[in-house]
């Protein structure tokens, strides 16, 4: 009863606690624009750096931001690992100039602003108007906005941590929260490193 083109996914779990995925999306381009164009009502639209290595995501993305997206819609931008970054240059580069919002783990900082301290890159962020965080690990997180900075220390954790995976997508969906609610930046800083603290207690990204 094959259909068409499929894409079909493996996400292993190996015993280092890492996640490994394959696929093969059999050459099939993405059509994102007339699904994308739902958003059109959203204050807040995230965009995954992952999708950006799917064949014609990075234009679809593009004709979305271009031609659809409302003037006062929010986009949040999260490159998703330094290999996006790496793979996909120029649609991250683009996002990183758009987005109102970057998300961004220490090593991601590194590459897409290399030679410069995580400080100055929030400065050169935050004068081009974009909010967002720098995590840093065991050092807690950079939180920011144009009007300024705060250093959240990492999370009081009630047991100790049994698996990274998945801390990052937590911090992501707490900093979402508290931003559509419209809370302080240190209101903000608590719910992502909350949301990510989770993720750490908890075995497996699940």
């Amino acid at each position: 009863d094959y259909a068409g083109p499929h894409t079909l996914v493996y996400t292993l779990v190996t015993p280092d606690r890492d996640r490994s995925f394959a696929d093969d999306d059999h050459g099939v381009r993405y059509d994102l624009f007339p699904a994308a164009r739902a958003l059109a009502n959203e204050r807040l639209v995230a965009i995954d750096g992952y999708l950006l290595l799917r064949p014609g995501a990075p234009e679809g993305i593009a004709a979305y931001l271009a031609e659809v997206a409302p003037r006062g819609q929010e986009i949040l931008f999260c490159p998703g690992d330094v290999s996006v970054i790496e793979l996909a240059s120029g649609p991250v580069r683009a996002l990183v100039e758009r987005c109102d919002h970057l998300l961004l783990n220490h090593g991601e900082a590194a590459a897409l602003f290399p030679g410069r301290s995580m400080e100055e890159i929030v400065a050169l962020l935050r004068a081009r108007g974009t909010s967002g965080a720098v995590t840093l690990a065991e050092k807690g997180a950079l939180l920011f906005n144009p009007g300024g900075v705060f250093h959240a220390p990492p999370a009081r954790l009630s047991a100790p941590i049994v698996n990274t995976n998945g801390a990052g997508d937590g911090f992501a969906g707490g900093y979402m929260h508290a931003v559509a609610r419209g809370l302080s930046l240190e209101e903000i800083a608590r719910a992502a490193t909350l949301c990510a603290g989770e993720a750490l207690l908890t075995e497996g990204a699940r």
